[in-house]
């Protein structure tokens, strides 16, 4: 891998397939997460992402973040976090609102192409015979830039092929972009998400989101159920909220296949309005890609303790203010997940639907 660029604007990371990293042995129990040695993209992410703070580039710190463990009642542990971080509710950058989940990219609203050029980290240039530039169509710059208002350490958005101004939807392309995202980073602590629209997500431009938590979460183990076909699996029912699951293997034939399968499900979402969240995360069982349908946010008022994306689909819960911090747990937090799940009915059909076109 090389790093060529003097500014941040026009720093290009450079990376071959072998910089890209599955999950680790090291990585269960109580070993997780220590003695982690930086990938070349984690070194460059996280003293870049402290430049900006020592910039003033965000809109506030995180110094005054606490966090605590959720304990699940049952046998099998189901990890989990709870973060006060009150300040991102009340900085945060004003939530655009869109009539359809299908709303199409426009420039009258704020997009990427408008953020300052302090706000850019990298851009990612992935090798000529990684998955990630099969389907790319252009060599348009894939950039990764600052979450000015972040959720946790090192928060990043990935915006694949800015230029293009593709609207917030997954395609195979994007996704074989976020998996090399993903796997650059030797921490099991970080984790790549996408909201749709009316799935809370703010921006009508294509983005994931990606950041670092030094704690395990529930989503990075729990087991796969039914098989439902191709490479679509079903979540194991102790989730909250029913979801498909896709293992992402390593073979950059086999990854094309396995994002080709993502989009058509994201395309069956899309042709019914059905809001989605995604979450992309390594445990003991490989790197996977996690799909959870949802009820739609478009006239939903946010929650008092945490609105349900893609964090926190997997069980981190960025909670708002000190009383709800204090008091939540960890049923009470997989209630309020269960309360934003489709109806079984929904999912059923689904289902029933991807057997038909997988």
């Amino acid at each position: 891998m090389n790093v060529n660029g003097n500014h941040s604007m026009s720093l290009e990371f450079h990376y071959s397939v072998k910089d890209l990293k599955e999950s680790d042995p090291s990585w269960i129990g109580a070993n997780w997460g220590k003695n982690q040695k930086k990938s070349k993209f984690d070194e460059i992410l996280t003293s870049k992402w402290d430049k900006a703070v020592e910039n003033g580039i965000f809109k506030y710190k995180l110094d005054d973040c606490k966090y605590k463990t959720l304990t699940s009642s049952k046998s099998n542990p189901m990890h989990c976090v709870a973060q006060l971080n009150p300040q991102r509710s009340f900085k945060r950058r004003k939530r655009e609102t869109f009539s359809s989940m299908n709303e199409n990219f426009t420039q009258n609203q704020f997009n990427f192409t408008k953020i300052c050029d302090d706000e850019i980290l990298f851009t990612m240039v992935p090798p000529n015979d990684s998955a990630a530039t099969e389907l790319q169509k252009t060599a348009s710059r894939n950039v990764v830039v600052v979450n000015i208002s972040p959720i946790d350490y090192g928060h990043v958005l990935l915006i694949p092929a800015l230029d293009e101004c593709q609207s917030q939807r997954l395609t195979a392309a994007s996704l074989l972009l976020a998996f090399d995202f993903l796997q650059l980073s030797s921490n099991p602590g970080f984790r790549v998400g996408f909201n749709s629209l009316h799935a809370w997500a703010s921006i009508n431009h294509l983005h994931f989101h990606g950041m670092y938590l030094q704690h395990q979460l529930f989503l990075d183990n729990i087991p796969t159920s039914d098989h439902v076909a191709g490479s679509c699996y079903l979540i194991d029912g102790s989730s909250p909220m029913p979801a498909f699951v896709f293992n992402v293997p390593k073979q950059k034939e086999a990854r094309v296949v396995v994002a080709t399968d993502i989009e058509k499900l994201v395309n069956i979402l899309h042709e019914g309005e059905t809001p989605y969240n995604m979450m992309l995360t390594r445990g003991s069982v490989g790197t996977r890609c996690v799909i959870v349908p949802r009820k739609s946010t478009q006239n939903l008022e946010p929650s008092d303790s945490f609105d349900v994306a893609c964090v926190e689909i997997g069980g981190q819960y960025p909670m708002k203010y000190e009383k709800e911090f204090c008091s939540v747990t960890h049923d009470s937090a997989f209630k309020i997940l269960a309360k934003n799940a489709v109806s079984n009915k929904v999912f059923d059909d689904l289902v029933q639907k991807i057997k038909q076109i997988l």
